[in-house]
């Protein structure tokens, strides 16, 4: 697909004579979905209780201090379960995104606002965590990127997989 789409540019513009890529065809099977099974009933709750069980962990780096527990491990598997944000957005997420019940999501790919409503639970466990680097709820004050942030929450969500396993089909973030 990439490679037809330079080729067509090119074409297009009069730099080439003829689209080489014209031809091509995708392989097959390319144009079926990546199977996305959300998490079972049984599978959250085993995840969970996973965070019940995870021990507070310190951190210290040139930038700040802190922990990382459970429960707040659990929220955000619960943001990225209620909302369906990626990764990377719910590491960036803080309460300018919040409003009463109601997360506010950008969507990038029709310029458009979204509102999506979250349980009462959710939003209790939101207004109680101290802010980090004074507007997210988890990013921390370890690095402002979006994906250092959300490769630490990818190791974090990790060991909560490891403890709940063992898995019928791969965990992952996707999942929630």
């Amino acid at each position: 697909e990439r490679v037809r789409a330079v080729f067509r540019f090119a074409h297009e513009r009069e730099w080439i004579l003829q689209n080489p890529a014209s031809k091509l065809k995708p392989p097959i099977g390319s144009s079926k979905p990546a199977n996305k099974h959300p998490f079972s009933d049984e599978e959250t709750q085993r995840l969970f209780e996973a965070c019940a069980k995870y021990q507070t962990r310190r951190w210290r780096n040139s930038l700040g201090e802190g922990e990382v527990t459970g429960n707040q491990i659990q929220t955000f598997m619960m943001l990225l379960m209620y909302t369906g944000l990626r990764i990377s957005d719910a590491a960036t997420f803080g309460p300018d995104k919040l409003q009463g019940n109601n997360a506010f999501l950008f969507m990038h790919k029709t310029d458009e606002p979204v509102f999506t409503w979250i349980p009462d639970e959710l939003v209790d466990r939101l207004k109680n965590p101290p802010l980090q680097s004074g507007k997210y709820y988890f990013m921390g004050p370890v690095t402002e990127r979006k994906e250092t942030a959300a490769d630490m929450w990818r190791r974090k969500l990790d060991q909560i997989f490891e403890m709940a396993g063992p898995w019928k089909m791969n965990p992952t973030p996707h999942r929630f």
